[in-house]
């Protein structure tokens, strides 16, 4: 789900998102989106501007970042205060769990139920797909293997209670 974090607060669904919450004063980036499932509208002559920016290695729009493609499209001017939010449940990712302060209500990842979920996110490492290729044998059961790599101490009461029930 995206947030915008310097008012770090949870969106809720259909919320409007500035493109300006993702700068700061200087008009450097410090944001952005940050998402599993992102829907554009667009047109057939937008999609051929953002291919031609790509293929041109001198284009201001590149910008070296861990995520180049949710800083491209958080930075292309087509989409500049177009985007909206979309609940939690389409990007749920388990490794934010970590992040999530006690009592802190704005955050709901804890109180999901996960037959909620729709999408499940996996954007940190290790992934679930690691659990069948492991070189060295450290988990014999997936479920161990999720709360004992997938999520840090912060989360994993809530999986063991709600994710592998």
């Amino acid at each position: 789900a995206a947030r915008v974090n310097w008012r770090n607060r949870e969106l809720q669904p259909g919320e409007q998102m500035y493109s300006r919450d993702f700068f700061d004063n200087e008009g450097k980036q410090r944001y952005g989106v940050n998402a599993g499932l992102v829907i554009l509208e667009t047109s057939e002559a937008e999609l051929g501007k953002m291919l031609e920016s790509l293929q041109d290695g001198r284009d201001r729009s590149h910008v070296v970042s861990s995520g180049p493609e949710q800083g491209f499209l958080t930075r292309w001017p087509g989409y500049m205060d177009r985007w909206q939010h979309l609940d939690i449940r389409f990007n749920y990712q388990l490794h934010q769990l970590d992040f999530v302060q006690p009592g802190f209500k704005a955050d709901r990842r804890k109180d999901l139920p996960y037959d909620e979920v729709c999408i499940c996110h996996f954007s940190a490492e290790p992934k679930p797909s690691d659990f069948f290729f492991q070189s060295q044998k450290t988990y014999d059961q997936f479920d161990d293997f999720v709360t004992g790599s997938l999520v840090k101490d912060g989360g994993q009461g809530w999986v063991r209670e709600t994710l592998m029930r």
